[in-house]
């Protein structure tokens, strides 16, 4: 069940989580890398990329957490959940 998102309700989640920074960072800098790599071979090398991900995020009440959802340019996601 999701509920809706307030400013209480985010900042909720924001607390100190040393677990989900390693696991949400690690995936996060994996799939922006990753998207990087893609657009050098479809483009080749440069010295700047800019990227434009879509980044969603939801309430889901009965499990407690806020869900990321990043989509990269290519259409591949990862999600990571952040509890309070």
């Amino acid at each position: 069940m999701s509920k809706k998102l307030t400013i209480d309700y985010i900042k909720a989640h924001m607390g100190e989580n040393e677990k989900v920074y390693r696991e949400a960072g690690k995936l996060l800098t994996d799939a922006i890398l990753n998207e990087a790599i893609s657009f050098v071979k479809k483009n080749g090398e440069t010295e700047k990329i800019i990227l434009k991900p879509t980044i969603e995020v939801q309430a889901f009440e009965a499990e407690g957490c806020v869900t990321v959802t990043y989509t990269d340019g290519n259409g591949n996601t990862i999600s990571y959940h952040r509890a309070t």
